[in-house]
């Protein structure tokens, strides 16, 4: 079949979405990918956060974020930076009042992350109702393609950072006369330290929101205690068990559709309190303990990642009679996120589109049977999977791709009314 299809607007993320067998299987990589990294990060970081007897600064932080979270919601921008400015600003205010009240630090902590939550509430009523979950705790399945990158390349940052200075860190909490007589700039290793959890809790809110993160930073660490024999098994151990939370957090959620961060963080709470019982076992029985609890963790996504293919295809099949009988309605196939999809969506409501053409509107990156939807029309067009992208428009008989073509398509069809 020839094609006359405009594909200057499909951008290079949308393209490689489907190289997967499916948008969802793209989107929980995604997903996976990222928890992984912040989860592992967020436990070794909190290894020293334990040490050095500042368990529960992650808390106040994380409420501090929720300012920055809630006008990134309401005006469509990165929760990382909204969370990360709100983190910086607050800290930079506690100095200053610091230095000009001459208060307690402890009270003017209390004072600015209080203000900050009830700064943060009082903005995200403006926020559609469904972002409301999102900042309280989170929504990693809906992270971008770009976030991903961003998580994985700040999150290896801190990793080699905190490494580098891991050691000093530690002997700093010991004794600072002792860290000074070995040339140790302590304030400038702390500020290093408290910046590398700062943006650290800005990554955890995207999981686990503003009210979670100080228990995605402590929780690993504390499972870690209980398993380890030096200082070096304690880091590796956190870094260890805040990664397999988030892979078995992300796998329950997929597949008993409940908020990701909560069960990684119930997850990594009951893998705690498992380490409990196994702390009065040999170092020789923890070694094995962990290789089994490895091992079941690479079954269990194994099992999972089968059984989620097996679904794949009953729907295929499901909807194959859909490639030989194409349907008269009109679909316009879109993302969540898709900047594309943005210009047509706004465009639709511009010019009151639905008022004038009957039409249905199915999101592809979070529902798979709209997307493997989306792909039978496609082949009906003839095209490739590795080929198409969003916006997506199936006018009865042909389709569309790319904003341009698609409002186009709305112009003709509600020209004189």
């Amino acid at each position: 079949m020839e094609q006359a299809l405009n594909f200057t607007n499909i951008n290079t993320e949308e393209i490689f979405n489907f190289q997967f067998s499916n948008i969802m299987d793209f989107q929980f990589f995604l997903s996976l990918i990222s928890a992984v990294f912040i989860g592992g990060v967020a436990g070794y970081l909190g290894s020293l956060m334990i040490t050095k007897r500042m368990g529960l600064v992650g808390g106040p932080l994380g409420h501090l974020a929720l300012p920055g979270v809630a006008l990134a919601l309401v005006y469509h921008f990165n929760v990382f930076y909204g969370a990360l400015l709100t983190i910086i600003l607050g800290g930079i205010l506690i100095w200053l009042l610091e230095i000009k009240t001459k208060a307690p630090m402890e009270a003017l902590t209390g004072l600015v992350f209080a203000s900050g939550v009830a700064l943060g509430f009082l903005i995200l009523p403006f926020s559609e109702e469904h972002q409301l979950e999102e900042a309280l705790i989170g929504d990693i399945t809906k992270i971008s393609f770009s976030d991903t990158i961003l998580a994985i390349i700040l999150c290896a940052l801190i990793f080699l950072i905190i490494r580098k200075i891991y050691s000093k860190l530690v002997l700093t909490e010991i004794s600072e006369d002792l860290a000074k007589t070995e040339k140790i700039d302590v304030k400038k290793y702390n500020f290093i330290y408290l910046a590398c959890i700062a943006v650290i809790v800005a990554l955890t809110v995207k999981l686990v929101g503003g009210l979670l993160p100080v228990a995605l930073i402590v929780i690993p660490a504390l499972t870690a205690r209980n398993f380890s024999k030096n200082s070096f098994q304690y880091s590796l151990g956190a870094l260890i068990f805040g990664a397999i939370s988030a892979i078995l957090g992300i796998f329950l959620a997929k597949f008993f559709s409940l908020p990701a961060g909560l069960l990684i963080i119930l997850v990594g709470a009951l893998i705690f309190l498992a380490s409990m019982f196994f702390k009065k076992f040999n170092m020789k029985n923890k070694v094995v303990i962990s290789t089994i609890l490895f091992i079941a963790v690479l079954i269990f996504s194994f099992l999972a990642l089968s059984q989620e293919k097996n679904k794949n295809q009953t729907s295929t099949d499901e909807t194959a009679a859909m490639k030989n009988e194409p349907a008269s309605q009109i679909i316009l196939f879109y993302g969540d996120g898709c900047p594309h999809c943005a210009i047509v969506e706004e465009y639709i409501k511009k010019n009151s589109i639905g008022d004038k053409i009957s039409f249905a509107q199915k999101e592809v990156y979070y529902n798979q049977n709209n997307a493997i939807e989306l792909e039978a029309k496609a082949k009906i067009c003839g095209l490739l999977t590795d080929s198409i992208g969003v916006p997506f428009l199936w006018n009865g008989e042909d389709c569309l791709i790319g904003d341009q073509d698609i409002i186009n398509f709305f112009k003709q069809k509600t020209n004189g009314q």
